[in-house]
């Protein structure tokens, strides 16, 4: 292609969670190639303080034109779908972006690529795996998902999916053929991740030498910290160990009441999000994923980028193919107490073993690197020699 790259990627809002990590990463890398990267927002947060300056955040936003702002923060709240999609017409117009990459609300986004009859390869990335993320009771606004799916995703140019697993799932419950959902691993094992796991912890946990399980994410449904709260009561009935969990979410207060029922109290602690995370991972013993559905953990990768053993429960879709069918550390049945109990009991107490699965999932972690990323997302659009 002769044009020189120019990447766009459309995100409704830029909070904490891990597709804003996939931007971070990917606008991280194409940066540092010299190619223009543009973040589509319909709102804006702090939280952008965290990009690069050099990209341009373009505010879509209720009565005003389109307004790059470069290196500086925006808190306008967009309201109006309807003069947002205006606002994205008229960027795509007049920006013409090489390579444009929906990352959520891809109906939306293919809609305004049509409308401005763009000449942007169009690429949709989906991070979960649908047919179980439709049966969430916490989405509900997921049930009509499908549809609209359905209805518009036979108008990108391409279809990514985080994990092949996942893909396979897309390609049945959309009935879209196959052969139009590409695999893109996501960019999240890093040099900043490795770096700031070297950060000292105050905490006083970490400083003896009784074992720290850690687990991180959102209290939802979805990651289902019951049954892992519920395998550690199992463990510490014949091991004296600690459990250390990180984030917030809806579930926080019942899982507290959980962990009192259960009566280890003194055995658990929640210590709410944190902005680093990658520094309790390097220093915890195990790092266990207890999700029903995933589509590809990050938590997973970072947690073995930072060099601790992994537990996980072998959910659609991801942490089959990031442990390598279980080489790479435990696998356990979705929602299965005993189970869950019994592979950190046998992670904490089998140190060599332990050892030699992280070194086995360690060896493959370049497949998760921006560099890797960031190339197959531009041959996408032609660019096979960007950078």
């Amino acid at each position: 292609m002769a044009d020189e790259p120019h990447v766009a990627m459309y995100i409704p809002s830029f909070g904490r969670g891990g597709i804003e990590r996939f931007v971070l990463n990917a606008a991280e890398e194409l940066v540092s190639r010299d190619i223009q990267t543009d973040l589509l927002l319909r709102t804006t947060s702090p939280m952008l303080e965290s990009l690069p300056e050099e990209v341009r955040i373009i505010r879509m936003q209720s009565g005003d034109r389109i307004e790059p702002v470069v290196g500086a923060l925006v808190t306008s709240h967009v309201t109006n779908a309807a003069v947002s999609l205006w606002d994205y017409v008229q960027y795509l117009r007049h920006e013409s972006p090489t390579l444009l990459l929906s990352l959520q609300t891809n109906p939306f986004a293919l809609l305004g690529a049509r409308l401005a009859q763009t000449d942007a390869t169009v690429v949709i990335r989906e991070s979960n795996t649908p047919s179980v993320a439709v049966e969430d009771p916490q989405h509900l606004a997921g049930k009509l998902a499908p549809l609209a799916k359905r209805f518009t995703y036979t108008r990108a140019d391409h279809i990514v999916s985080v994990s092949a697993d996942a893909g396979s799932d897309i390609a049945q419950m959309l009935d879209i053929d196959p052969e139009r959902v590409v695999t893109i691993y996501n960019p999240t094992y890093t040099d900043r991740l490795t770096n700031l796991a070297e950060e000292s912890i105050s905490h006083s946990w970490f400083k003896d030498d009784r074992p720290i399980i850690l687990s991180a994410g959102r209290f939802s449904d979805q990651k289902d910290f019951e049954t892992l709260i519920r395998a550690f009561a199992q463990v510490v009935d014949n091991q004296d160990a600690r459990l250390v969990l990180l984030g917030d979410g809806a579930n926080r207060t019942e899982l507290e009441s959980l962990v009192t029922q259960l009566g280890i109290e003194e055995q658990v602690d929640f210590l709410g999000f944190k902005n680093n995370p990658y520094k309790y991972m390097r220093q915890a013993d195990l790092f266990v994923l207890s999700s029903h559905y995933e589509g590809l953990p990050n938590v997973l990768i970072e947690a073995l980028g930072v060099g601790t053993p992994v537990v996980a429960t072998d959910c659609p879709s991801g942490p089959r193919e990031i442990l390598l069918d279980g080489r790479g550390g435990e696998l356990v049945p979705v929602g299965d107490v005993s189970e869950m109990a019994n592979a950190i009991t046998s992670t904490l107490t089998n140190p060599d073993t332990a050892a030699n699965k992280l070194e086995t999932a360690r060896a493959h972690l370049n497949r998760f690197t921006p560099e890797k990323a960031v190339d197959e997302y531009l041959s996408l659009a032609g660019h096979t020699d960007a950078g």
